[in-house]
């Protein structure tokens, strides 16, 4: 009797759709939640390469590092969130939850691959998908990387176990399809690098499924994870690919970050046992020395790693789990150090081997209180369900910018960045009390921190407060004078107290560091018709234009000069550019005194009449 595909897939119904409806339940509060004011402004929000698909579009993301990153398939995933839903936010956050879930599903095939039982792979698969670590990587667009890589990493490690098992006609679309997978993993994000190790390690703790360990075949993985991995290297460097995270040596050395590692280890895995006071960011010691907290966190991993070599001798596939969560903990192992020390988005990827080991304590459970199958499921159960619990008011926390880093704060109390981004959440949202509040509570723990500085210095010169936005701004370029955003503020500043020298002297220096700059040249640009040099005026408006043709901004700022000169056929030419290109300010046109001229030629309202009674 032949059986069918459905008869086979028939005893795993249940389970998937178990993991379907749960993941779904806990993570569905996400569809109501707001971009983050942190990546994703770079990535989706204000980045205009991901809106929509065109060829264009497609060569930029494949040329370009966003952040520090090359994850040209995690671009093209938000061109089709952006085809699909615009700029809902909603939308990208199903496809988070989508991507979460078809990873869930990929982890119970695998695990039922490697071990056979539906016990074993439903509750690795369900503490993959529920643990409340694994929230940040869903409910932040911009981590939509790790989501991608994952995916691509489980569809190539099953492919890979195709092309072992595949008879010798088959084994060939297998091992392409494997390696393929294994690219568009790269391309979503590099942590992925460790899979040619996790194959070996594989071939050696499964024996069951090879006669001997292969390196071979290794080889094509191999190079595509150096190519990336030296990609990326030279993409996380701070002037290269808008912000990379490459920073100095926490510590100041390599054995001061080695030392300030252990016990972060050691926290990793108390926060897998104990997640709570989980945050958007931490703010862990650095250690100069082995004093007693390196010391104990040195034993407690010390004793881990015996367990894992005991575990050898009576079942290498545990040995395998325990390897599997120091090897993915190695690309965020500040081996090349980032910007931040720890984040609960670096355990996406060491979550398999807890799920995984998870499922042989649920199967060992099951086998050893066989007589008992009711306490047996509640003792499985029950803390998958504590767990699903905690990941679902966690989920609630990334509601938006203010409670994200409302509740950071509120656990990460001596960390001038935490209040820093906390301070430009309320500025964001126009709630300038708690703003200011937040950004001298960041300031009170670091008085040099750069961002705060611009950032705060830029709100009080919004709020008219120039004379603190002056003291702040000044501030700040004394500790970075080449700070070019910094530079422009404080020459607004220095407009606005009149002194235009001054002004002039900071735009001009934001120019010399950026010389692509449309901004700088402008602020030039106004300067000199402040200080009546008309002449320079044009001249800077005109490099403003060819840097970037099409400015709305840059056309009316000319048609004012060139009115202000009397050449109202020229001024009337560029204002017809300025209203083409999208300038909307009709009662700015009507009151500007540079216009006064042009206003008295009829062409003015009729030119006026024919862009403005469209929107009337």
């Amino acid at each position: 009797m032949t059986i069918t595909r459905f008869e086979k897939f028939r005893p795993h119904l249940f389970p998937f759709l178990l993991i379907i409806v749960t993941t779904s339940a806990v993570y569905g509060r996400l569809l109501e939640h707001d971009f983050q004011i942190l990546d994703d402004g770079w990535y989706v929000t204000l980045n205009p390469v991901v809106t929509g698909f065109t060829w264009q579009h497609v060569k930029e993301v494949f040329s370009s590092f966003y952040i520090g990153n090359y994850a040209p398939v995690q671009m093209l995933s938000y061109m089709l969130d952006y085809t699909l839903w615009g700029l809902q936010p909603g939308g990208f956050f199903l496809t988070n939850i989508v991507i979460h879930t078809v990873n869930g599903v990929m982890v119970y095939v695998l695990s039922l691959r490697f071990h056979g039982s539906r016990l074993y792979a439903t509750v690795a698969a369900g503490m993959f998908l529920l643990h409340p670590v694994q929230v940040e990587s869903v409910a932040w667009i911009s981590q939509r990387k790790n989501l991608l890589a994952m995916l691509f990493f489980l569809v190539a490690w099953e492919c890979y176990c195709r092309y072992q098992e595949a008879t010798p006609g088959r084994r060939k679309t297998a091992y392409i399809l494997s390696l393929f997978s294994f690219l568009l993993a790269l391309l979503s994000k590099s942590i992925v690098v460790i899979f040619p190790i996790v194959l070996i390690m594989y071939d050696f703790c499964y024996p069951e499924v090879r006669r001997r360990v292969a390196l071979l075949d290794k080889i094509p993985f191999i190079l595509a994870a150096v190519i990336i991995a030296v990609i990326t290297m030279y993409s996380q460097w701070p002037d290269v690919g808008e912000g990379g995270r490459v920073t100095e040596l926490h510590g100041g050395s390599a054995l001061a970050t080695a030392f300030t590692m252990l016990p972060i280890f050691c926290r990793y895995l108390g926060m897998i046992v104990w997640p709570a006071n989980l945050s958007a960011d931490y703010n862990p010691p650095v250690y100069q020395s082995p004093d007693a907290v390196v010391i104990g966190a040195f034993f407690i991993l010390l004793v881990v790693f015996w367990g894992g070599w005991r575990s050898y001798r009576f079942d290498r596939r545990l040995s395998f789990w325990v390897a599997f969560f120091f090897v993915a903990l190695l690309p965020v192992s500040q081996i090349v150090p980032l910007f931040t020390l720890m984040n609960d988005r670096y355990l996406y990827f060491p979550m398999l081997s807890i799920a995984a080991l998870a499922g042989s304590a649920a199967a060992h459970l099951q086998r050893s209180w066989d007589k008992y199958p009711k306490l047996v499921n509640l003792l499985i159960a029950a803390p998958l369900i504590m767990l699903s619990l905690v990941t679902y008011n966690r989920a609630g926390v990334w509601r938006n910018p203010v409670t994200l880093w409302s509740d950071a704060a509120s656990k990460v109390t001596d960390c001038s960045r935490v209040w820093g981004y906390l301070g430009s959440a309320y500025d964001a949202a126009k709630d300038r009390g708690p703003a200011i509040y937040a950004y001298k509570r960041g300031l009170d723990l670091d008085p040099n921190d750069i961002k705060i500085l611009y950032n705060s210095g830029s709100m009080y010169m919004l709020l008219g407060d120039n004379d603190q936005a002056y003291i702040i701004l000044k501030k700040l370029l004394e500790l970075s004078p080449n700070h070019i955003m910094g530079l422009v503020a404080f020459g607004d500043i220095c407009l606005l107290k009149g002194e235009f020298s001054a002004a002039e002297g900071s735009f001009l220096r934001a120019h010399q560091l950026q010389p692509t700059a449309v901004d700088p040249l402008i602020k030039l640009g106004n300067a000199a018709v402040v200080m009546d040099r008309l002449d320079d005026a044009i001249v800077y408006y005109l490099k403003a234009e060819k840097i970037m043709e099409g400015n709305p901004d840059v056309a009316y700022n000319i048609a004012c000069v060139e009115s202000m000169f009397g050449r109202v056929d020229s001024s009337l030419s560029w204002l017809d550019k300025a209203l083409q290109r999208g300038y909307h300010d009709e009662y700015t046109l009507r009151s500007n005194q540079e216009l006064m001229i042009v206003r008295e030629d009829v062409r003015f309202e009729q030119l006026l009449a024919h862009y403005f009674s469209r929107k009337r």
